[in-house]
């Protein structure tokens, strides 16, 4: 499972040194869903959401995609 952050408004994707991305591939893979929330609040993100990645891809079928701000 991968626990990456998007941003809904871009569908782009938070990476390791902080950059919007647009290959989820590219993205950080937060160890835990508390690590992911931290970052959001720490860094006044907006309009992002948390995606569960259980595949090879996200899917929006699939994976929790969870608002978290």
């Amino acid at each position: 499972m991968k626990c990456i952050i998007r941003n809904k408004a871009t569908t782009t994707y938070v990476s390791a040194d902080g950059e919007w991305v647009t290959d989820f591939r590219s993205a950080h893979d937060f160890e835990n869903v508390e690590s992911a929330f931290l970052d959001v609040q720490d860094r006044h993100l907006e309009d992002a959401e948390l995606v569960l990645v259980m595949g090879a891809e996200p899917s929006p079928t699939c994976d929790p995609y969870l608002a978290i701000s």
